[in-house]
């Protein structure tokens, strides 16, 4: 199977990147700001948002405009 016939197969293609033009309004060592971007979605809609990632456990967090998280 090569990375096409994935993407074409998968219902939703979520990338994930290192944030550009924003950082977290409170600064834990352990939290990374993340983008997201939903490239294809079959039943829903596209676009972007924001994520914190917290880099010792793997889990990521909703973060509002303005960079605040809920944690």
């Amino acid at each position: 199977m090569d990375a096409g016939s994935l993407e074409d197969d998968a219902d939703v293609v979520i990338f994930l990147t290192d944030a550009k033009g924003w950082q977290l309004e409170r600064r834990d060592l352990n939290l990374k700001p993340i983008d997201a971007v939903v490239k294809k979605q079959r039943h829903g809609p596209t676009g972007s948002f924001r994520l914190a990632m917290d880099t010792a456990t793997g889990i990521f967090y909703d973060v509002e405009d303005g960079g605040q998280y809920n944690h």
